[in-house]
């Protein structure tokens, strides 16, 4: 089915996602990180644009989707506000489950709109990443420390920039190949360029976010949920099953010999992990009286 880039102003600032699929099925949210676009999810959209209205968002700062000037609209709560108005877009009347799947800063975003979804959530999966609680609390442990170097770089204002500009295709082919892609699997390296600039910045924001929520109490999603990591993933450690089962009910966590991106590294075995997770889904239409409201902050907050 043919792929339609989507832009609209969100809240004063251009946004943008990719939309394929039908209508009238539930939809598959793809959620990425850094460096990437929402292109590095086309192999699992080419298998489930049939099966799911697939829309993949480009991050804020990224491509498509509008820099800010403001830091706060990189973090979590701003840029799940920008998910919600992208699925009232796709889905006015909210009618229509929705699955979500994130991977690296993606998976942060998931795990934040997944508590937030309220009975519109079908699913959550998640690809080699935390929650915001979680990472939070991995960044006490010095593996995790050690593996999130590159964090503490880009707290430095324009850093993202920096890199992004002089040294954005150096350094991503070096993080590519470290998480374990080979030459023939990695982006292209214009589009490497052109998301590394600004969303960098989400880094910044994240961090921030996080040390000031960090005593906030967890959501617990109470749809099924999988995890999925590599074991050799370099900048991420696996969270524990405690620590999965501290943010949801009826969590599954499956670890596999890949790197950072194992949709990209094994994407047969992913391909039947997700069929048979989405097989036990319940995906007729929410039993909604009222709509999925964002009772984690003011939308004045961050706009």
């Amino acid at each position: 089915m043919k792929t339609q880039l989507k832009q609209q102003q969100i809240r004063g600032l251009q946004t943008a996602w990719l939309q394929s699929g039908s209508s009238t099925q539930p939809i598959l949210l793809l959620l990425h990180g850094y460096p990437d676009g929402p292109e590095i999810w086309d192999g699992l959209e080419a298998k489930f644009n049939e099966q799911f209205q697939v829309i993949r968002p480009y991050g804020r700062g990224t491509s498509h989707s509008a820099p800010s000037p403001d830091l706060r609209r990189y973090g979590t709560h701003a840029e799940v506000l920008d998910l919600f108005a992208i699925l009232r877009e796709v889905d006015p009347k909210q009618s229509r489950k929705v699955v979500v799947v994130g991977h690296d800063l993606g998976g942060i975003l998931a795990w934040a709109l997944a508590g937030q979804l309220e009975n519109q959530l079908g699913g959550l999966v998640v690809f080699n990443s935390l929650s915001l609680q979680q990472a939070i609390v991995k960044l006490k442990n010095p593996r995790q420390l050690f593996r999130s170097w590159y964090v503490g770089l880009l707290q430095i204002p324009r850093m993202g920039q920096f890199v992004g500009t002089f040294l954005g295709r150096q350094l991503h082919h070096y993080a590519y190949t470290l998480g374990g892609l080979s030459t023939n699997l990695q982006p292209d390296r214009a589009s490497i360029s052109r998301n590394a600039t600004h969303a960098a910045n989400r880094y910044r924001a994240l961090l921030r976010e996080g040390i000031a929520s960090s005593r906030a109490p967890a959501i617990r999603v109470k749809q099924p949920v999988l995890v999925v990591c590599g074991n050799r993933d370099p900048f991420v450690l696996p969270p524990t099953i405690d620590e999965v089962e501290s943010q949801a009910v009826s969590p599954e966590i499956r670890i596999l010999e890949a790197g950072h991106w194992p949709f990209l590294e094994q994407p047969a075995s992913i391909h039947s992990l997700l069929v048979r997770f989405f097989a036990k889904l319940k995906l007729d239409a929410p039993n909604r009286s009222t709509p999925a409201v964002q009772t984690f902050l003011s939308t004045d907050c961050y706009r």
